[in-house]
């Protein structure tokens, strides 16, 4: 159209717009990788934020001397707002570090320094140690509360009044109980410190391997640093999983199924949810044949869940 119209021959590109393009193309290229790589994993990790955006910082937006200016441009802009957005408080830096640190993937951290690395590991044997004590005092309070409701009420009311000490009892627990203490922190730092010598030993996972399953099949092994793993990633990567949900849901409530419970509601995002994971692996099949027997199958789970007809429609 642009071309039989002379009257717009000014909106068409010329051959540096034409340039400026394909470099910006070739710039965003990059970021759609790393979209494609978080979005595609079945559980993205928080650990691979940092990888992420070390090699988008370092690589994809490091200036050129043959870029040309527009794509210059493009790329110290985006840059800046990457870094303003992940490293703009140290702890911030800090938690995606650790959390990357603790990926048997990534442990080797090869974009810190020495000292930075040093750092990080001085952080996970701290929150390590911080884990075990809360565990240990729990599993404590629960064993003492078992004891004492097992306890007859006369025997509970004897027992619960300290007997009498003297002066010399009390100074020699004062001393005593500190030197125990100090026992009980060295103790605790020589299990986290042979825990953390373990894991750094131990062969690097691949890049497309699973570590959650590589943690998974190692619980008996390390018994500590799990904990750690359960509190930086309990924070997903990305929303993308999350929002999928509400697609779902807003395929299953429409205009004439208003009147679904909200219990039924759940029970088939559940199962849409995990059938289409279950099928995902699996070649799709032409034949009508094999359709209707998955189908068949599909609705006699929503019949033995209690469903009516009406609510197994959206199958």
């Amino acid at each position: 159209v642009l071309v039989e119209d002379s009257n717009n021959h000014h909106l068409m590109l010329e051959t540096t717009e034409w340039s400026t393009v394909e470099g910006l193309v070739d710039l965003l290229q990059p970021f759609r990788q790393a979209a494609d790589m978080m979005t595609a994993c079945k559980y993205p990790t928080i650990s691979m934020v940092k990888p992420l955006l070390h090699m988008l910082l370092n690589t994809t937006l490091k200036v050129k001397d043959s870029d040309l200016k527009e794509v210059s441009m493009a790329k110290e802009v985006i840059s800046k707002e990457l870094s303003s957005t992940y490293q703009q408080t140290p702890e911030i830096d800090m938690f995606l570090n650790v959390a990357t640190f603790i990926d048997p993937r990534y442990k080797k951290l090869p974009f810190l320094s020495p000292f930075e690395r040093s750092q990080v590991e001085s952080r996970v044997i701290e929150e390590a140690k911080m884990l075990l004590e809360k565990y240990k005092e729990a599993c404590s309070q629960a064993e003492d509360a078992l004891q004492f409701s097992d306890e007859p009420p006369v025997k509970r009311q004897i027992t619960s009044t300290p007997p009498p000490s003297s002066n010399a009892s009390n100074l020699l627990a004062v001393i005593f109980c500190q030197s125990g203490s100090d026992e009980n922190q060295e103790e605790l730092h020589a299990q986290v410190m042979e825990e953390l010598s373990n894991f750094k030993s131990q062969k690097v996972l691949g890049l497309n391997e699973d570590p959650l399953r590589w943690w998974s099949d190692r619980l008996a092994l390390f018994p500590i640093l799990p904990k750690v793993l359960h509190k930086y990633w309990c924070i997903p990567a990305t929303s993308v999983l999350p929002e999928r949900l509400f697609s779902s849901s807003g395929n299953l409530l429409r205009g004439k199924r208003g009147r679904l419970a909200p219990a039924h509601v759940d029970q088939q995002v559940f199962l849409y949810e995990n059938t289409r994971n279950c099928y995902e692996t699996e070649p799709a099949e032409e034949d009508e044949g094999e359709w209707g027997v998955e189908q068949e199958a599909g609705m006699g789970v929503g019949e033995a869940l209690g469903m009516n007809s009406k609510d197994i429609g959206f199958f």
